[in-house]
């Protein structure tokens, strides 16, 4: 069955652009062609598998088709014009396509046979096809004099035939299966506005300043995020209710802040420049706190606990937020033509305690909650004359290293330029 043979997937783009100036008013004229041919012959009908062959309760060559190529023409659009003398208005359109993941796409015929036997199977079969994104972003740069700039721009995106999974009946003969299969049901929406402040070096001093505020919702967001859901709600039914998404992030700051002296430049220490040719840079991080869904409490060393029953709505709580200082200060000392600039890199400066992952049943990066629970409490009475480390061992599993972020981390270094 050649089915079962390497496939030679297309994956195809061109793209061109003009740009045409009117005195001050610029514009950006652009197109971009998308082909896929994912050379796959798929089921020919996904709620009948078998209904093309010659035998009804068996899977053959006529019971497949070959699936077409997508070819798409995307407009993309851009302009920008002086409002004042030091202020000007930009504004982009356009339409991005995303060929489907292969994993998405390609299965094995010899699946289909396991969907005969039983349901809640997973099995592509090949009707999927690529997503779609329009964009929209307007904003205006206002210069302050020749040393600093304020740039402000809105974004609206829009996400179309995202991937997930999706439950499919199919007559098997007499006999009226489900399986689980991968088809562009999500859809989703990013929209905020971005604040970026640069200021050039006046005197020691330069900084860039960048906030974003950004709202992201849809119905997925990633193309297993309903698997789970669709094997656990009764009638293997899909949840399609907008929710914030996982990369959700409210709230992005970054800021930059180097102090730095140049040749014969800085303070008088004991009647010498100690500090010329030398700087310290700052750099702070501040995200908000992504969403993820409350579940049930469960015993980590036994269940899943990524995959209990939900407490509350889909991403409906938060976690905490991430606070972070990097440090590198550096000297260059030259002699002649060579150059050697010793440095110090502190990242995460105040040592903060950032989590990135939390237990889904407690909202902490270090604690499950389940020894809190009657199950847990019976467990520890049960196993602790045996085992009198069982709790503190337990609590180790729960301090996942993978829930936390970058410790401090110091390093010293040395470059050498010639």
């Amino acid at each position: 069955f050649e089915e079962s043979a390497p496939k030679q997937p297309i994956n195809a783009g061109a793209y061109i652009q003009d740009r045409i100036e009117f005195q001050d008013f610029i514009l950006n004229l652009g197109v971009r062609w998308d082909y896929f041919e994912p050379d796959f012959d798929r089921i020919r009908d996904p709620n009948n598998i078998f209904s093309f062959g010659d035998n009804p309760n068996r899977l053959d060559v006529d019971d497949y088709e070959k699936a077409p190529s997508e070819s798409y023409i995307s407009p993309r659009l851009g302009f920008a014009f002086p409002m004042t003398e030091k202020t000007v208005f930009h504004a982009q359109y356009g339409i991005f396509r995303q060929a489907p993941r292969f994993f998405d796409i390609y299965d094995s015929w010899n699946n289909i046979d396991v969907i005969e036997q039983r349901d809640g199977q997973g099995q592509n079969n090949g009707h999927v096809q690529m997503e779609r994104t329009t964009n929209y972003e307007f904003g205006f740069k206002q210069q302050f004099g020749n040393i600093a700039s304020l740039d402000v721009t809105a974004y609206y995106r829009n996400v179309e035939g995202l991937i997930n999974v999706t439950t499919v009946r199919s007559q098997f003969g007499q006999t009226t299966r489900t399986y689980i299969s991968t088809v562009n049901q999500d859809f989703g929406t990013i929209k905020g506005m971005a604040f970026s402040f640069n200021l050039r070096r006046m005197g020691p001093v330069t900084t860039k300043i960048d906030y974003a505020l950004s709202l992201s919702e849809g119905t997925g967001s990633d193309p297993s995020s309903s698997r789970v859901a669709t094997f656990r709600n009764p009638n293997n039914a899909v949840p399609l209710a907008i929710a914030p998404l996982d990369f959700d992030q409210r709230h992005t700051f970054t800021a930059s802040l180097d102090i730095r002296s140049g040749n014969d430049e800085g303070p008088n220490i004991f009647g010498s420049k100690l500090l010329e040719n030398s700087g310290a840079t700052f750099l702070i991080n501040y995200n908000s706190g992504r969403p993820y869904t409350p579940l049930e409490t469960a015993n980590p060393l036994t269940d899943n606990s990524q995959y209990g029953n939900t407490t509350q709505y889909v991403n409906s709580a938060l976690a905490g937020s991430l606070f972070r200082i990097d440090l590198r200060v550096d000297k260059d000392i030259r002699i002649g033509n060579f150059s050697i600039t010793p440095y110090l890199w502190i990242q995460n400066l105040l040592d903060r305690d950032n989590f990135v992952d939390v237990w889904p049943s407690t909202g902490k990066p270090d604690d499950s909650g389940y020894l809190n629970t009657p199950e847990g409490e019976q467990l520890v009475r049960s196993t602790s004359p045996s085992s009198p480390d069982f709790v503190s061992d337990f609590k180790a599993l729960e301090r996942d290293p993978e829930n936390y972020g970058l410790p401090r981390i110091i390093r010293l270094g040395l470059k050498a330029k010639f």
